[in-house]
């Protein structure tokens, strides 16, 4: 009769080690999924397409900085609006009031100017989309496949980018423009223009993802419709007519925010009579 030899204790703690490990590596996996599917949801509630997932959290940062910064820019000139009523009360008892009066005009046009100053007159409301042909002239560009990367390149081509929206504002203002905003944000000497993957990107701050997007423009709604349909212009040399991408609305009253942003220069100072170019080294 044979006899059994009793599992060495020694082999316990062993095996007991490595069910405690497996058991660890779950809890971190189910955390980290957790986690995961949180962002996820906070991505899907922002708006924002399942593929940027890895930006969301240096959107969600960018967003929060741009609403303090707004914040804090609203204050400063609310502080620059009494100083100005001040400057106004004070003229009704300086001797010098003429000359307050003029101060004080001259400042209000360069806030027009500067695009500082909401305002609202005759103009167009533009609206660039994307094609509604777009899947379908893709589709016989791409040999009738309707996926795939041939595919997804060529259906690019119907849809609106960041050059389209430049090129639509640089139109408006040969025409003679004197008040541009897209999609709510006013266009001033500083401002950029670009998209990020599916975000467009207007002054900085994120205004819309895909198409539409609306520009409004003060000015003379003929000359202003003339301008962007002009000839050889961008709009007619990119086809965006053909592929009903544009449309135009000329209106008797149109109104265009003033610039939110920053107005502080870091590098930029004003030029003497002795200043020349200096090569950067």
């Amino acid at each position: 009769m044979s006899i059994v030899s009793p599992t060495p204790l020694s082999s316990v703690p062993h095996s007991r080690a490595w069910l405690w490990q497996v058991t660890l590596l779950s809890v971190v996996l189910g955390v980290l999924l957790a986690l995961s599917l949180q962002t996820q949801k906070g991505i899907t509630s922002k708006g924002l397409p399942p593929r940027y997932s890895a930006l969301a959290g240096r959107y969600f940062e960018l967003e929060s900085m741009n609403k303090d910064s707004e914040k804090e820019i609203k204050g400063l000139r609310e502080n620059v609006t009494k100083l100005e009523a001040a400057l106004k009360a004070s003229a009704r008892t300086d001797t010098g009031r003429p000359q307050v009066d003029a101060l004080s005009r001259q400042l209000a046009d360069l806030r027009l100017f500067a695009g500082l100053t909401p305002v609202e007159g005759a103009g167009v409301e533009v609206v660039l989309s994307d094609s509604p042909k777009g899947p379908e002239l893709a589709k016989q560009l791409a040999e009738g496949k309707d996926q795939g990367p041939d595919y997804q390149s060529r259906l690019s081509d119907f849809l609106v980018h960041d050059q389209d929206i430049v090129g639509a504002v640089n139109e408006l203002k040969n025409a003679g423009a004197e008040a541009i905003a897209v999609n709510g944000q006013r266009i001033v000497s500083t401002t950029s223009i670009r998209c990020a993957g599916n975000i467009c990107l207007i002054n900085r701050k994120p205004v819309g993802g895909a198409a539409p997007y609306t520009i409004t423009a003060i000015g003379s709604p003929r000359d202003l419709e003339e301008g962007l349909k002009l000839t050889g212009g961008y709009l007619d040399s990119q086809q965006l007519f053909a592929y009903k991408m544009v449309t135009i609305r000329r209106r008797d009253k149109v109104y265009v925010p003033a610039y939110d942003g920053p107005t502080l220069f870091e590098f930029a100072r004003p030029a003497g009579k002795s200043s020349r170019i200096v090569s950067a080294r």
